[in-house]
């Protein structure tokens, strides 16, 4: 035998199982060889991944003892000694010195490479007694979600002379393993892994030593690692926040929360320093701005926020506070003091994290002008009708996109764009305190690169409607003094509203309020007028679980920057996920790549879902949440390496395929329980609507008359998805009621060698005699997909899911010079999809009906 696959189709074989387990423990016992070199006799194999560490430094790997320098060391295989030099050159003893090393097995004891190609040899141990048979399955039915982390055992014979010394001495515990399929008449290059994984327990008894295993699936169950808000610098917020995360965003979000990282807490820092003295009420400031920052029964505290509070009395100037009260304590100067506000301030709270990283913001140019309001881009990639595009400075609305880059906009613009004027995505849009929309430059700003957005003091002002009360009011030019007649300013106004006379463009803040016929004003008016009805503003100032801010955003890119591939859709969705979690070596980039001309629906979503939220999703949650929004599924190939695939029920090439004689045995079983007849899709979720004032989201529904009628079902199936378009949610409505109308069947077979390089979503055809005929069809094979696979060394067991004959009910483009219906063989009946009658039949036949549905 040559190949593997030739040893696959093999009657009869010998079938070797290899095993390479990884240990580390401390390395001590050095002695000194010359000047500040160490050395240790070593028999193992190294690690290739930090095989030497100090102190969890991994150190570096020199080719000869001349060149060991501090921080390096160098392996003798030949003479089995490994030299060190630490990196402050001291004795290595006194210091955390740790080895990972790599311990073979096989069944009948052979000598082979130690890394199964061109190194030196080594011999693998006769020692394996059994290996299982290593299951991966999907985590969801229908061929979707994520595989399931392969999980099995691994029993040693127990070698006492071997384990004594070794058992418990050495650190399995989270340490690789990597176990292979081959035999002794294969070139050793063509073993094929069957496990790649980690040890997650032992266990020891007379005969044999277990080593429990899980593959590298088991990372997905880990939270999405994201930085803290406490973390921020300069942030201030309360205990209970500072566990909360830095949120990454996915995607066009709608209706997301901003964290809030400028809170009041105990008291809020005011402009420039505060001198008072023990008895007194009067306190001076320096650079303050005492008219601007407080307000009469505003709490004053001096040095830090611990102290005895102080009762503001009035404010007569910017430097010149009085207290209700004479202050108590040691003379002080030149210090900060705090506040604590009667009422929220418009200085305070304005500072937001949208999310932890930067957001995408699409840029591009005019390339041609075709109508006032229908131009050529350079690009529309991240563009969608119903955005808010700026055409230079000028905001308007993406109408329609056409192809060639082809967008009109809701309606002309004030100033005619020409070709090659900017047009740009804000990266932050929709901005809305409760349901008040705000308007950038003026209201806000906010920072892609860093995910923040910052409020103006004047934005709640901006937003206020204008109120005329009864009345008339009186204002003094260069005067802070308001004068009211037939007024009632003590029951309408409070300190922080603002107020103008009819007929006048400036507002003015309230600083305090006398009496229901004075009040004074915290800037001097600019006009004298009198005899005019009072027009006023009650801006409803943010404070913090009062007011709700909400943003309509875009997440975050591949390479973190402002411009860089926008990780919107699926496959770049999961790939930044997995590469982020450290998982980007184990990536089958090319499933990645070719899924995105595939999977293009828009999605978004927030992680973690809520803005108080301490705890993320774990990432195998989030990669669920897009498999099921797009028909999707990441697996562990038969490389071990995590590839992306889409579901399609498209028909497969005769050589994906089992015949008769490949199968040892097999069952089915009709699935009917998941049988649904209303499927509703919920999408574009938001964590805030403000104009329902709580958490939405929108809603498609399909109904199934199979399902109605034949299976008398009223079942009704909600599907949670992170789609944000209404047409997307309709396909998928459509589809999964396809699927959820009829049972589904699930085939189990046993077969030998030949499913060992398989995947759970591999597609495939099974032929049997013994099959009967399924649900739009007339033959008797069967189209499935891998659910779940269990591999050994000798044999492999597959469970297929035929996703309620999916396969064989939908259509697909049959060649043009293929026979007609009529005219073909059953075989190619199977694989082709034809064009029916006005029934959906061919020849009006009821055994063809429903047999090519477009998926």
């Amino acid at each position: 035998m040559l190949s593997y696959s030739s040893f696959q189709e093999a009657d009869a074989s010998v079938k070797e199982a290899l095993v390479i387990l990884e240990a580390s423990r401390r390395l001590v016992g050095w002695e000194l060889v010359a000047g500040s070199v160490y050395r240790i006799p070593f028999t193992y194999v190294l690690s290739d991944i930090n095989p030497i560490t100090e102190a969890g430094t991994a150190l570096t790997s020199v080719a000869s003892l001349l060149t060991v320098v501090p921080g390096t060391y160098y392996i003798d295989y030949v003479n089995k000694i490994l030299y060190l030099n630490t990196t402050g050159s001291v004795n290595p003893n006194g210091v955390f010195i740790a080895s990972t090393f790599k311990l073979f097995f096989s069944r009948a004891g052979v000598n082979l490479p130690h890394d199964l190609d061109t190194g030196f040899e080594v011999h693998w141990d006769r020692m394996i007694e059994t290996v299982s048979q290593f299951s991966t399955e999907l985590d969801n039915q229908y061929q979707l979600g994520e595989a399931i982390e392969g999980s099995g055992t691994l029993s040693l014979i127990n070698d006492r002379d071997y384990w004594d010394s070794k058992f418990d001495k050495l650190y399995f515990e989270n340490k690789n393993v990597w176990i292979y399929s081959w035999s002794p008449g294969l070139p050793v290059s063509e073993a094929k892994i069957l496990f790649k994984g980690k040890v997650v327990g032992k266990s020891w008894d007379q005969e044999k030593i277990q080593f429990q295993l899980k593959d590298s699936v088991l990372a997905l169950r880990a939270p999405v690692e994201l930085e803290n808000i406490g973390d921020i610098v300069g942030a201030r917020v309360p205990d209970n926040l500072k566990q909360a995360k830095k949120r990454r965003l996915y995607g066009y979000v709608y209706g997301h929360r901003p964290t809030n990282i400028d809170h009041v807490l105990d008291g809020y820092p005011l402009t420039g320093t505060f001198s008072v003295s023990n008895g007194s009420t009067a306190v001076t400031g320096t650079g303050t701005l005492g008219l601007k920052e407080l307000n009469p029964d505003d709490e004053l505290l001096f040095g830090d926020t611990t102290g005895s509070r102080f009762a503001v009395k009035e404010v007569t100037s910017n430097t010149a506070i009085v207290l209700t009260k004479s202050y108590v304590g040691p003379d002080i100067s030149g210090v900060t003091a705090y506040v604590r506000p009667k009422r929220p301030k418009r200085y305070a709270n304005r500072e937001f994290v949208i999310a932890g990283h930067a957001l995408k913001e699409p840029s591009t140019v005019i390339q041609a002008i075709l109508t006032p309001n229908v131009f050529r881009l350079a690009s529309v990639d991240s563009l969608m009708p119903g955005d808010t595009i700026k055409v230079g400075s000028e905001a308007t609305e993406i109408l329609l996109i056409s192809t060639d880059n082809i967008v009109k906009i809701s309606s002309n613009l004030a100033s005619v764009p020409f070709v090659g004027e900017t047009v740009t995505r804000p990266a932050v849009s929709n901005v809305h305190l409760d349901d008040r929309e705000l308007t950038e430059t003026r209201d806000f700003t906010y920072s892609a690169l860093n995910g923040t957005l910052t409020l103006d003091e004047l934005a709640e002002f901006n937003v206020a409607p204008d109120y005329i009360i009864p009345g008339t009011v009186a204002f003094t030019s260069s005067s802070r003094s308001v004068t009211g007649t037939g007024t009632q300013f003590k029951s309408v106004l409070e300190p922080g509203d603002w107020i103008k006379s009819n007929g006048e463009s400036d507002y003015f803040e309230v600083l305090s309020i006398e009496s229901d016929t004075a009040l004074t004003l915290k800037s001097a008016s600019t006009y004298t007028v009198s005899g005019q009805s009072p027009v006023i503003r009650q801006p409803n100032i943010y404070e913090e679980n009062k007011v709700i801010l909400t943003v309509d955003a875009m997440g975050v890119t591949s390479d973190g920057t402002t411009t860089g591939q926008f990780a919107s859709i699926a496959p770049r969705i999961v790939k930044h996920a997995l590469t982020e979690a450290g998982l980007g070596d184990s990536l089958e980039l090319t499933s990645f790549t070719e899924s995105e001309g595939v999977q293009y629906k828009p999605l978004g979503f927030a992680i973690p879902v809520q803005m108080h939220d301490t705890k993320p999703q774990a990432l195998r949650d989030v990669i669920n949440l897009v498999n099921m929004s797009t028909m999707s599924a990441l697996i562990q190939n038969a490389d071990h390496q995590f590839e992306f695939r889409l579901f399609s029920p498209e028909r497969l090439t005769t050589d994906a395929q089992f015949l008769e004689h490949d199968i040892l045995q097999f069952s089915i079983e009709s699935v009917s329980d998941k049988i649904v007849k209303t499927v509703k899709i919920r999408y574009q979720d938001r964590e805030f609507d403000y104009l329902s004032k709580a958490k939405s989201f929108q809603e498609q529904v399909s109904t199934s008359d199979t399902a109605q009628y034949l299976a008398l079902n009223s079942n009704e199936k909600i599907i949670e998805t992170a789609l944000v378009l209404q047409e997307d949610a309709e396909i998928m409505a459509s589809r999964w009621s396809f699927i959820l109308e009829v049972a589904s069947s699930a085939i189990t077979l046993a077969t030998k060698m030949q499913g060992a390089r398989l995947s759970v979503t591999d597609r495939m055809r099974i032929t049997h005699r013994k099959l009967y005929e399924r649900v739009g069809s007339t033959g008797r094979s069967r189209f499935a997909g891998i659910q779940a696979i269990r591999k050994g060394f000798d044999g492999v067991a597959i469970q297929l899911e035929d996703l309620s004959n999916a396969f064989s009910r939908c259509g697909t483009i049959t060649e043009d010079d293929a026979l007609d219906y009529a005219f073909a063989i059953d075989d190619a009946r199977v694989y082709n999809g034809y064009i029916t009658d006005d029934y959906g039949m061919q020849d009006n036949d009821p055994d063809t009906f429903g047999q090519s549905e477009i998926w």
